[in-house]
């Protein structure tokens, strides 16, 4: 397993933009849980604080992959680093309105600001392994593309293991609001750094017509659906571990389980990355889908938190490959020149089902108890499983007539064999 990783990272520039890219990601998992710290310990209010994350979460789900486009046509560091800046400006600022109490409004129009520049790192870095790693000019005896998707999936779930635990430790030991302002200079320096960086991230070819959203692709519009019932798991998991503990009177377990959850996750996408893959990867990723329900059984089922935590290790190791391969399938059905768009849509549509997850489950524990609430997991899988096997021949059939270099490499001028009708570059 490490020999791929190994190769991977020596790659020249890899290792500096990962580095970075890792830093630059620890505000996805640390703006919630700071956000609500600030407010509570500044305003005292849980209500706005919620508000607070909604409007932030719902900016960054309508801009995203308008951001990736412009990332597509200009170049990583020519947006990002504005990018960047204005996001900062919008955190500090919505620390000050917080600080000094300023009016709600404003701090919910700051709250929209900062989602809407939202930097998605985590897009970013996997259009740069795609940049590097696909293509007629990728380094002799590179691994896989897979193999950097599957480091990338990891360090998410690392990130999501890290970000809370730096957020609440600086909250609690230094002040309510040292997580936010944390969080912030993670973003700055993470931000600059990753941007600054060599290795990738150039402005990809534009097509002599713009075809448009990626959404315009079939099997892309799939992979999305599916992905909001994923991110719909992982919110609904996450929510419900905290009331379930508390209702067995453990709630000190929550933040354990929570990241035995992570765990499974990380591990899981490491050993599926060091495996080399034959046959489509819409097969792959279908079948994935499938596993993610069976793996929802044991958490659905636990009689008591011990038995929970095993089940949500379980659940964790399905769902690792499943991401893993909506990423894979971007890379197979968009042409090169929005490939990070096509990254940006994966994000969005599971951070928007993150919301709904958090908000259905609330919903039914405060009417049903938290042990009722893992069903929304369970119906969110089985409703992928329902939008997915059905689509298997459409998502197999995009990617053979889909490729992702589409027209001339932006490097070497080469042109794909497939992508020449009647003389002529489509």
């Amino acid at each position: 397993m490490s020999n791929d990783y190994g190769k991977l990272l020596s790659i020249r520039y890899t290792k500096g933009f990962v580095i970075t890219g890792l830093i630059g990601r620890l505000p996805m998992s640390m703006l919630g849980l700071s956000g609500i710290l600030l407010v509570t310990s500044t305003v005292g209010s849980y209500t706005l604080a919620g508000m607070l994350s909604g409007s932030l979460l719902l900016a960054q789900s309508l801009t995203s992959a308008q951001r990736g486009r412009l990332v597509d046509r200009w170049g990583q560091r020519r947006v990002l680093l504005p990018v960047v800046l204005a996001h900062t400006a919008a955190l500090t600022a919505i620390l000050l309105c917080c600080l000094l109490h300023g009016p709600d409004l404003l701090l919910l129009a700051f709250g929209f600001v900062a989602g809407t520049t939202f930097p998605s790192i985590g897009a970013l870095v996997r259009s740069r392994w795609t940049d590097i790693l696909s293509g007629p000019d990728a380094p002799p005896g590179a691994p896989a593309l897979s193999v950097a998707l599957s480091l990338e999936s990891a360090i998410d779930e690392l990130v999501y293991i890290l970000g809370p635990l730096l957020a609440t430790l600086l909250s609690t030991s230094i002040t309510g609001a040292a997580g936010f302002v944390g969080a912030m200079a993670c973003t700055l320096v993470g931000g600059v750094l990753f941007a600054t960086r060599k290795g990738g991230g150039g402005p990809h070819p534009r097509p002599a017509v713009d075809s448009g959203s990626v959404l315009r692709i079939g099997g892309i519009r799939v992979v999305a659906a599916v992905c909001v019932a994923l991110g719909t798991i992982l919110g609904a998991v996450e929510a419900t571990i905290v009331a379930y503990t508390k209702e067995h009177g453990h709630t000190g377990l929550s933040g354990p389980i929570v990241a035995a959850f992570s765990v499974g996750s990380l591990v899981a996408g490491l050993v599926y990355g060091s495996r080399t893959w034959r046959g489509r990867a819409a097969n792959r990723f279908v079948l994935s889908i499938a596993c993610v329900l069976v793996g929802m059984v044991p958490v659905m089922l636990a009689p008591n938190t011990g038995l929970l935590a095993a089940g949500v290790v379980v659940a964790g190791i399905a769902l690792a490959p499943a991401l893993i391969g909506a990423h894979e399938l971007i890379q197979e059905l968009v042409p090169a020149e929005k490939i990070t768009e096509g990254y940006s849509w994966v994000q969005t549509t599971v951070g928007l089902g993150l919301g709904i997850g958090v908000s259905a489950a609330g919903t039914v524990t405060d009417a049903r108890g938290a042990h009722t609430s893992f069903l929304i997991a369970g119906a969110a899988a089985a409703l992928a499983v329902l939008m997915s096997l059905p689509f298997r021949r459409v998502l197999a059939r995009a990617a053979v007539h889909e490729p992702q270099y589409r027209g001339t490499h932006r490097r070497t001028g080469w042109v794909p064999r497939h992508a020449i009708r009647g003389g002529q570059v489509r």
